[in-house]
């Protein structure tokens, strides 16, 4: 009897390992669902650094001394207002986009601090389970 008692608490300390290395697995792929969310974040950040940088809208080609001499000079010259419209649309997009990206850097790290927590749990579970 003194073997089969053994054996059960083998298979039991076996099962307990198991259940442990799945949590772990889960939680390391949990860890890159936060990590591709924070990736994401970062990406918008470089695009909308990327047209920060592209703001104003270089317009001088359109100055009156640079089209004159063309035969369509006043048509064209409509497409400077165009572009200022173009430029101040931009500008009103970037400052929405960086702060919709404060916003949502500020909540992922609120996300992030709270799974940390969750997993620091999860990992004084583990080892209770383990020791015994």
């Amino acid at each position: 009897m003194v073997g089969i008692e053994r054996v059960d608490a083998r298979s039991g300390h076996l099962a307990r390992g198991v259940r442990v290395l799945k949590h772990k697995s889960l939680l390391v792929r949990e860890e890159r669902v936060l990590d591709t969310a924070d990736q994401r974040i970062a990406e918008l950040r470089e695009l909308v650094d990327a047209v920060r940088e592209g703001l104003p809208i270089e317009s001088r080609f359109l100055d009156q001394a640079n089209i004159e001499e063309l035969p369509n000079s006043a048509l064209l010259q409509r497409l400077a207002p165009i572009l200022d419209e173009l430029a101040a649309a931009a500008a009103n997009a970037v400052s929405t986009l960086e702060q919709a990206q404060a916003t949502a850097t500020a909540a992922s790290a609120d996300v992030r601090k709270d799974w940390e927590q969750k997993s620091e749990e999860a990992d004084e579970t583990g080892r209770k389970i383990r020791s015994g």
